[in-house]
């Protein structure tokens, strides 16, 4: 497959660079577990992606990818995507079971220099000139090789998710009513309370905190009194990279956007950028 040159400008959004230049990649393995939702067995970070693989046969229809946060290290999930499963099912399934909070944000994943838009951008975009876009690139095309997608969510400063987004082995396709499912995920994390010391109690995290790289959680007595210039600011903790961001986890919303998004801009790229 021929991408176009790094150099080239197919990103919508001008505030974002690349995700590996600018966040400090993974260098360790968590120490947390995830709980098969095959057998239910809890699972080590480290084993998980042969644990799960244990239970397909190998060289079928599907991938088994493995998703982990660049920032916040504990969290990571193991999908089965489907061969012919469009980087746009992987974006919704991120989105719905892991992002989106209370708006639908852009979207972007880079794979060896090309740029991949969400199409979710809202006011972002420039009509003049041409995008690759999720929806019209599969898994196989893109991923297959064991290429890794630098996934970015929200491009507002402070505020943005890094994911690195790998196929880790093949796998059979039985039984899949969806494209991506989500096979195993990370346990929540117990945290204790910054202020008091409370174990268990860090059922609060800052948000200013936060948006400086230094995530603090309070527990319920004590959030009330950590103040930023007179405001409270401060979300529920969440079993996900965005807490703490946005307002992720303030509600229940699961995103009601329609997909794949209708786009009045951007066209399916041919010719030198693959020809798909």
């Amino acid at each position: 497959m021929i991408w176009p040159s790094p150099d080239d400008p197919l990103s919508g959004s001008k505030a974002f660079d690349r995700a590996d230049a600018r966040i400090k990649k993974r260098v360790s393995d968590p120490a947390t577990r995830g709980k098969c939702r095959k057998c239910g067995e809890a699972v080590a970070y480290a084993d998980a992606a042969a644990h799960a693989a244990c239970h397909w046969s190998a060289g079928g229809g599907a991938y088994i990818m493995r998703i982990a946060s660049r920032e916040r290290h504990e969290f990571w999930m193991l999908a089965r995507a489907a061969r012919s499963a469009y980087l746009s099912d992987v974006d919704r399934r991120l989105r719905r079971s892991w992002l989106d909070c209370h708006y639908d944000h852009v979207s972007v994943m880079i794979v060896d220099g090309a740029s991949f838009d969400g199409g979710l951008v809202l006011g972002e975009h420039d009509p003049g000139r041409e995008y690759l876009r999720m929806e019209d690139y599969t898994v196989e095309e893109v991923l297959g090789e064991g290429a890794i997608g630098d996934y970015t969510y929200d491009l507002i400063p402070h505020r943005t998710t890094y994911l690195d987004i790998r196929v880790v082995s093949e796998c059979a396709a039985t039984g899949m009513d969806r494209p991506v499912e989500v096979v195993m995920r990370n346990e929540p994390v117990g945290r204790n309370c910054s202020e008091c010391g409370l174990q268990g109690g860090g059922k609060r995290i800052c948000i200013e905190c936060s948006s400086l790289g230094n995530d603090r959680f309070m527990c319920g007595t004590c959030a009330p009194h950590h103040l930023h210039d007179g405001d409270l600011r401060y979300l529920p903790v969440r079993n996900s990279p965005r807490m703490g961001r946005c307002m992720y986890g303030k509600s229940d919303r699961r995103s009601t956007t329609p997909w794949p998004p209708t786009h009045a801009w951007g066209k399916r790229l041919g010719g030198a950028y693959g020809g798909f």
